[in-house]
Order: structure tokens, then sequence, then C-alpha cells
């Protein structure tokens, strides 16, 4: 009998340009250290996670002095299996996601203020990709020119006792939007440093954005909506009953494009800023509790130029039990991020201004979750129930109500 064949080495311990393990010299690199310290790398239990949007893993790296260094490493490449079998623009726009946060960054984290893990080395072979995420998407280049497109960050896994969890508490997601207000702040109505934004990050922050969604989304608005109905309108059917409820797709449909465009201002906007994207519980590391520091910041794909109160409304609802927010929890998160965009010195920017801004934000995201994600079901549910990187709105049918609701009576404060 033939002896079994050894596991294939997961595919992040390989340099995708080569399909060979990364070598001795860039790993040196990425520690400081000579090439011939490197003895052997591993990826740390748990950490391992595939996705068609990036790869990552904390790798354990040894070397002769002490301990064996962790590093966190996100990788991406045209060449990978996980995106071979896309269309080429969806490929593009996964490619085009960590061109956004290689830039960010290289060249706007620099500036201090806000918290982001320590860069220890980057790999960015892009420039096969060309114009934005929201662009029309060119040709497909040629396979020699996406042989080498790829991109990697090593960085220096968040330590210190900081954490993450979803779901959060309300003090828990007070202080998340504060650290936001703080990256707000930095970039408030700044015209020219958002212009920078803007050409080379995401014109129209989000990922949520329509600007950067597939068009197609727009199609199964109203069919999730009724699958949705369909199958829990006898919980409740006072208020699914309500005629308002009963046509919420149409209405997320016909508000759509003029919700998406108050929520793109341009570098001149008063109130534009430099936005995270994709503001969710498992994006920030909440310092230890009592002690005063400051939260850390990740995953920065969908950065760009936007209105700042639309990270808050985001990870209102997907951090926050809908219960929460409906008992007083969205007033204080709105008086949280107020008073820490005060103390930064943004000026001029009223509790009224922000609560229409959070109105056209729960819409915003209530149509994207529409269309990309369906509002869920039992099975859904029980599924995606303990996944802690799911928003609440996939993980409980109360809180998926908890949207609709919200976002009927966001809509018709609108006039839609």
């Amino acid at each position: 009998m033939s002896a079994p064949s050894a596991a294939a080495p997961s595919a992040i311990l390989l340099d995708p340009s080569t399909s060979e393990p990364w070598s001795p010299s860039l790993l040196g690199a990425v520690l400081s250290r000579p090439a011939s310290d490197i003895l052997s790398v591993s990826i740390v239990p748990g950490t391992d996670r595939p996705q068609p949007t990036s790869h990552s893993a904390v790798l354990s790296i040894s070397h002769p002095s002490g301990a064996p260094s962790l590093v966190y490493l996100k990788s991406v490449s045209a060449a990978s299996p996980l995106l071979a079998d896309k269309p080429w623009p969806d490929r593009r726009r996964n490619l085009m996601y960590i061109r956004n946060e290689v830039r960010l960054y290289s060249e706007f984290a620099a500036a201090g203020a806000f918290l982001t893990p320590k860069v220890l080395h980057m790999i960015d072979d892009l420039s096969a990709l060309t114009g934005s995420i929201s662009s029309p998407c060119p040709p497909e280049p040629s396979p020699a020119a996406l042989a080498g497109c790829r991109a990697a960050l090593f960085l220096e896994p968040v330590a210190g006792g900081c954490y993450q969890r979803n779901p959060l508490s309300l003090p828990e997601a007070c202080v998340a939007v504060a650290a936001v207000a703080r990256l707000h702040a930095a970039y408030w109505g700044r015209e020219a440093e958002l212009r920078r934004v803007a050409e080379r990050l995401q014109e129209t922050g989000g990922s949520w954005a329509l600007a950067n969604r597939n068009p197609k989304e727009l199609g199964k608005i109203e069919p999730n909506w009724e699958s949705f109905v369909g199958e829990f309108g006898g919980e409740d059917p006072g208020f699914f009953g309500r005629p308002g409820v009963r046509a919420l797709g149409a209405r997320l449909l016909t508000a759509a494009p003029a919700v998406a465009a108050a929520l793109a201002p341009a570098p001149s906007d008063p109130h534009a800023t430099l936005v995270h994207g994709d503001y969710k519980a498992m994006n920030v590391f909440l310092p230890p509790p009592g002690e005063g520091g400051e939260c850390v910041l990740i995953d920065f794909a969908s950065s760009g130029v936007g209105v700042g109160v639309s990270d808050v409304a985001m990870h209102a609802v997907h951090a926050l039990p809908h219960a929460v927010l409906e008992g007083g929890g969205e007033g204080e998160l709105l008086d949280a991020y107020l008073a820490a965009l005060g103390a930064a010195g943004v000026e001029g920017y009223t509790r009224e201004m922000a609560e229409r801004h959070f109105d056209l934000a729960v819409c915003d995201y209530a149509r994207f979750v529409s269309g990309r994600f369906s509002w869920g079901s039992g099975e859904s549910y029980e599924k995606a129930k303990d996944q802690e990187n799911m928003g609440m709105i996939r993980r409980s049918y109360e809180d998926a109500k908890g949207l609709a609701k919200r976002t009927e009576e966001a809509l018709t404060r609108l006039g839609y």
C-alpha cells in the first residue's frame, strides 16, 4: 500500500507570481533580518481565510533569536484559483479592492490622523489595472499582462490587548464611531486632499455605494423583498400588511439614484470627507476596556470620498441589534460621533444635518442589502447566527425586520 500523499500547502504560503514558497530574502525584508535568519514559515492555526476577494492568514516565521515572529499577510492575485472562474469585471473589482487598500496604507495612513496596523512590507504589482472601480470596465488585459498582477500586504498583527467582536455593546459601538469620526475630521472639507483621494482611491467611497456595485443588483431589490415578505409576512401581518412596507422594495428602487447621489459628494462639498467604506464591527479593533487607548482600523478596500455618517449608519445596523438602536442607541451613536467631530475641530455640522444623512445612509445600505444579499430566511439566519463577520441583519430575522422598519421610516421622511 502506498503512503498517503502530503497535503498541499495553503496558497497563502506561496508567492503567487512563482507558485513557490515566499523567498527567504522577501521574508527577511519583512522582518528586517538577513535572509539567512529565516528558518521556517507556518500558518497560525485558525487564521487561514481564503476568500474570492482576498486570501489572508497570520504567519509564524521562525528565526534563530527568540520566539517566532507573527506577521499578518493579505494577498490577492489575478492568477488565484479563487478568482479564475469569475468574469473579468468581477475579477477586476476584486483586484481594485486590494489596489485601494495598498494605496491607502502607502499614501494616506502615514499622516497619523487615525491608527492602522503597522505596515512591514508591501508588494504592488497592479499596473495592469486602469481606471477606477466606478469607471466603465476596460477590456481584459492579455494573459501575459495579468500573469504577474498581484498585491500583498505584510502587516504587524494588532496586539496590546485590542480586540474584535460582533455584536458590540452600545458603549463599544460609541467608541468605534468616535474613532471613525477622527478619521473623517482629518479630511473634512479639505478640497485639495479630497481631490487626491478621489483620484487615488475611490471617487465615491463605500462597499455599498451604487457607483461601485454591479448594476444587475438593482433588478434583485423587489424580488428579494417580496421573498422576505412571503416567508415572514405571517409573523407580523400588522407590519408587513402596511402599504408602505408592502411596497418597500419598489420604494427603495425608486429612491436609489437620488439617495446615492446625495451621499456621493464632490471633493468641494463642505461635508465631504474620507470615509472608511466598510465600517463593520470586525473592521475595528477596540482598545482594552478602561485603558483609554485608541481603536485600530483595518480593511480599507472601499475607502474614498463620501459622507461620514454613512460609516456610522453601516456600523450601527451591522454591529448592534435593532432593539438597541430603537431603544435610544441610534441617538447615542450620533451624539458620540458629533462630539468626536467637534473635539477634532469640525464646525458647522448640525444634528439636523447628521440625522438627514443617517436617513439617507440607512436607505442606501438597505438598497445594497436587498440587491446583494437578500433580506434572509430562517435557514440563512440559522447558518449565520454565530458568524461574527456578518452583520446582525443577516443573522437574525428580528434585526432584518428592524432594518426594514427603520428604512420605511427614513423613506417616508425623505419623501419616497
